[in-house]
């Protein structure tokens, strides 16, 4: 490195834990936590960045869920419809088929009579 104020090339190497010194001149000690605070801001705004993932992933599902509610509410009221529809032709033809049974075996009785 460069000391500014003789403008020489100093025998320092930089980042040397022997050469380390902090703000005020005092030596810098092994287990020192030169950049917690850095550390602590990127931590912050990492765990900023994942809860912003994950309630927009919430988001996404809860959307899902709610789409597929809709989807299966349809499909149960499509199904109970076309149901209903079954149920009531065939009801009618059952009708029709007893009706004409019961004319069937009127003419039976009334052959049977003469």
């Amino acid at each position: 490195t460069w000391d500014i104020k003789s403008m020489k090339a100093s025998s320092a190497i930089p980042n040397d834990p022997a050469n380390r010194k902090g703000i005020s001149g005092v030596k810098v000690f092994d287990g020192e936590d030169l950049y917690a605070g850095d550390r602590k801001l990127m931590q912050a705004l990492q765990m900023k960045d994942w809860l912003q993932q994950q309630m927009k992933e919430k988001e996404v599902m809860k959307h899902n869920t709610k789409e597929s509610i809709h989807a299966y509410a349809e499909q149960t009221a499509a199904i109970n419809s076309m149901r209903k529809d079954h149920e009531d032709d065939h009801n009618k033809k059952r009708k029709e088929m007893e009706k004409a049974m019961q004319e069937q075996n009127l003419l039976l009785v009334k052959d049977k009579k003469q």
